[in-house]
């Protein structure tokens, strides 16, 4: 026979379990009322392209799940903090545009963006997003353009791209990154790149870049630009280069690397001709010289016009 306090423990249990299965039931509720609340909210365009932009939504609407001839999404400008695992899943015609920019999402789980095989770009910029984990983004076989700019991305998993077999853009700026030799081992197909608060860069980051024909940069230092940041870099054709900050000189020969380079933008940096002289050794190539820089700077005006010294136009092939 059970004694009154094995009793009493059991009904104890028992009730402890019917409160897990009420909050289990009201968490369901409000997500399901999410749901339903919300999926009124979009606007369907041309049968195939849905506007869920501006309607102030918290979750992915459920009606997603009921069309799958959707080619473009607009998510934009919601209130956006999770994107539940699945959710896009079956959406294999959704082959345009997925753009879930200016949202508060502040994480991605790998399977994410599941289902979403024949999708070409995707727009993520302007959320919260400090981390990108491996395998975010790999089941995006055919994603060509990438934009994460304007998280709060401060590291990157070294197989954060694995997947991206076809990315030809991918934005990261507005993000204080810390790079490594893995980070963009992967993306062979890339074509533009827009990095931003660069620190000194170890290793050859960029060397697997083979097909870059652009690349935006910007680092925190001129000093932390040497003779192999850019190395791997010899078919790049543009390149947009800026300093956070002046302290030391370049040094080293930094773009020697970049044989085949054509046009060159220094932007945002003030410098005088001595301390900026050494960048220009090696272009052999280049057609297109554009020095723009903030504040004053008298000797810019001395510097695009004396080309017997250094200007590069002049020894070109």
């Amino acid at each position: 026979m059970l004694s009154v306090t094995k009793i009493i423990c059991a009904l104890a249990i028992f009730q402890m379990l019917q409160v897990k299965d009420r909050v289990r039931s009201l968490q369901t509720q409000s997500v399901d009322s999410c749901y339903q609340q919300q999926s009124m909210a979009c606007k369907m365009w041309d049968y195939t392209n849905m506007d869920c932009s501006k309607r102030y939504l918290r979750c992915i609407p459920r009606i997603l799940t009921h069309n799958d001839e959707i080619t473009l999404l607009d998510l934009s400008s919601n209130k956006i903090r999770f994107i539940s695992n699945g959710a896009f899943h079956g959406h294999q015609k959704l082959t345009t545009t997925l753009k879930l920019s200016v949202n508060v999402t502040s994480y991605l789980e790998d399977n994410t963006f599941s289902g979403l095989y024949n999708l070409l770009t995707l727009n993520f910029k302007e959320n919260y997003i400090f981390y990108i984990q491996a395998n975010v983004f790999s089941s995006l076989h055919k994603l060509q353009h990438l934009d994460i700019s304007y998280n709060n991305i401060s590291s990157l998993h070294d197989k954060a791209f694995t997947g991206l077999h076809d990315l030809r853009t991918l934005r990261l700026g507005g993000n204080h990154i810390s790079l490594s030799d893995k980070t963009f081992s992967t993306l062979i197909t890339l074509k533009y790149l827009e990095l931003t608060s660069l620190d000194a860069i170890p290793g050859f980051p960029f060397q697997n870049l083979t097909s870059l024909e652009t690349l935006l940069v910007r680092w925190r230092n001129i000093s932390s630009l040497n003779g192999t940041s850019l190395r791997g870099l010899e078919n790049l054709d543009s390149l947009h280069l800026s300093f956070k900050t002046v302290s030391g000189d370049i040094t080293g020969n930094p773009l020697a690397p970049l044989a085949s380079l054509h046009k060159l933008h220094i932007h945002d940096t003030l410098y005088d001709c001595d301390s900026i002289g050494n960048i220009f050794i090696g272009l052999h190539r280049l057609q297109h010289l554009d020095i723009s820089v903030g504040g004053s700077c008298p000797e810019i005006k001395f510097c695009s016009s004396y080309e017997e010294d250094w200007n590069p136009l002049t020894s070109r092939s």
